[in-house]
């Protein structure tokens, strides 16, 4: 809610993503955003009326990710892409090329107490999904159907009957 600008009781559907919220701010302190600015100002979706999904502007959202820590050996990235539509996500992680292609190898700080909970018990077969889906290494594309499995847990990337929505998802305009 935001006074009389923005009332509660509604439930919006409607995809935005980070770029999104610049263009927001700034109309929503009266100003324009300038011409280099790419997203869209969502505060129309905000004030407006309805539920559900109210643009169909919104049809799909991209965001990547370089991740450059020590989660590798030798501070190397972790990219990754993910195009989401209303129903699926898409994800793509990419090795990085040092000295040919290196394994994913993605280091947990045992600091953290969740992680030393997980670490502590990932031999324990009740643990060993949970320690997967939290830290395990993931496969170079995921793909899910967030109405059949909201969690995400089922990996439908080479799942014939999904193979259509993948191909559309990886090449979204056009291979």
């Amino acid at each position: 809610m935001w006074g009389n600008e923005v009332k509660g009781g509604r439930s919006i559907d409607d995809l935005v993503s980070f770029i999104d919220l610049a263009p927001t701010f700034l109309e929503a302190a009266g100003m324009k955003p300038w011409k280099e600015i790419t997203g869209k100002s969502f505060l129309g979706l905000l004030k407006g009326q309805g539920s559900g999904i109210t643009d169909e502007y919104r049809r799909w959202i991209l965001s990547g990710r370089e991740r450059h820590t020590h989660a590798r050996p030798d501070n190397l990235g972790y990219p990754s892409r993910a195009i989401r539509t209303h129903r699926y996500p898409l994800y793509q992680k990419f090795q990085c090329r040092v000295y040919g292609l290196l394994e994913m190898n993605i280091m947990i700080s045992t600091a953290v107490p969740v992680s030393s909970l997980l670490v502590n018990n990932s031999s324990k077969p009740g643990f060993q999904k949970y320690f997967q889906a939290a830290v395990g290494k993931r496969p170079m594309e995921e793909l899910f159907d967030i109405l059949l499995d909201p969690g995400c847990m089922r990996n439908l990337a080479s799942n014939p009957g999904y193979e259509q929505h993948r191909k559309h998802l990886a090449h979204p305009f056009g291979a």
